[in-house]
């Protein structure tokens, strides 16, 4: 056989080995997302659609979601799906600290696990300030969380109701330029009606500002 002839059957079998490689990833990522696809879409129906979760179904979604991190452990939005579902846990067992701690706790960890991944998604980083605020963490913490949360979602109505109402959770320990940032979204007319901010001031029994509407 030839050099030249070896050479050729050396670069095919190579050819052949990444084609190989390509096709095992892309069924496992197509696996991994698969398995996502449900959770994904429930979450998003109990967490802003109001609709109730049953345990039996809660429980498959934490299977289906832990298994697809099985398969892609570095993807920072199976880390967030699974963050958002033990949240909801703790939610629900709000008043039972010992079980809020526990669901809370595991919903941290995974936001950690995410924003090492991806530490430019704003939404992550306020769950992370509500994971604090649940396992009542120094709000030293909490506030530099909330920080990276308006610094990569300054827009996000969502994350502006969240780090509102986590900032009037801890009026007292606020700082005063997030007391003065609360109070210029309480100014804005739309903004406050938008992100329901004088049942938010009245529920943490905050005095509102003088409203200067025009």
């Amino acid at each position: 056989m030839t050099l030249a002839r070896v050479w050729r059957w050396l670069l095919l079998a190579l050819v052949a080995a990444v084609l190989v490689w390509v096709c095992w990833l892309g069924s496992r990522l197509a696996r991994a997302d698969w398995l996502a696809m449900e959770p994904r879409h429930r979450i998003t129906q109990w967490t802003t659609g109001g609709k109730p979760w049953q345990m039996a179904q809660w429980a498959q979604m934490q299977r289906q979601l832990r298994q697809a991190l099985r398969i892609t452990p570095d993807n920072p939005v199976l880390h967030e799906h699974l963050a958002s579902l033990y949240a909801l846990r703790g939610q629900a067992y709000w008043t039972t600290q010992s079980l809020r701690r526990a669901f809370f706790l595991d919903a941290r960890r995974h936001q950690v696990a995410s924003l090492k991944l991806r530490a430019v998604n704003g939404r992550t980083w306020v769950a992370l300030a509500l994971s604090m605020h649940a396992l009542s963490e120094p709000p030293a913490q909490l506030f530099k969380a909330l920080a990276n949360a308006r610094k990569f979602a300054p827009g996000d109505p969502k994350v502006q109701r969240l780090v509102a109402s986590l900032v009037l959770a801890h009026w007292r320990e606020a700082p005063r330029d997030w007391r003065q940032w609360t109070r210029g979204l309480y100014q804005q007319l739309d903004v406050r009606r938008r992100l329901g901010l004088e049942a938010m001031f009245k529920l943490y029994g905050v005095p509102p500002p003088v409203v200067q509407d025009v």
